[in-house]
């Protein structure tokens, strides 16, 4: 039924999908106006930016991992922490709020211990 309604909205909405056509101005089809424009423009983006677009991706990907390194030290800190009353709370906080609440317990709770 459900794969029925899906159809339906697409034969309503997309016609020339079901029909299997697909024209580009009425005249180019739409495979032969991928291969000409569409492989072209993708590769050119990322060579006309002269690598700045592979350095972006690694710089992401180097804070990513950064942020969930720390998010887990700050859960691993949590749960070894001694003679500390709110641990479950923490715990769940740390655990449900990510990045976010690795900051809010760094500077609410572990830094505290160092001043």
């Amino acid at each position: 039924m459900k794969q029925l309604l899906v159809f339906s909205v697409v034969a309503i909405f997309f016609p020339q999908i079901v029909a299997g056509e697909c024209l580009v101005n009425g005249n180019v089809t739409c495979d032969k106006f991928a291969e000409d424009h569409l492989a072209k423009d993708f590769n050119a983006s990322f060579t006309d930016m002269g690598g700045i677009g592979l350095l972006i991706v690694l710089l992401s990907v180097l804070l990513s991992f950064t942020g969930f390194a720390f998010w887990v030290w700050m859960i691993v800190d949590c749960i070894k922490r001694k003679d500390f009353s709110d641990k479950l709370l923490w715990t769940v906080v740390l655990l449900l709020s990510g990045f976010v609440g690795g900051l809010i317990y760094y500077f609410t709770v572990k830094k505290k211990d160092r001043g």
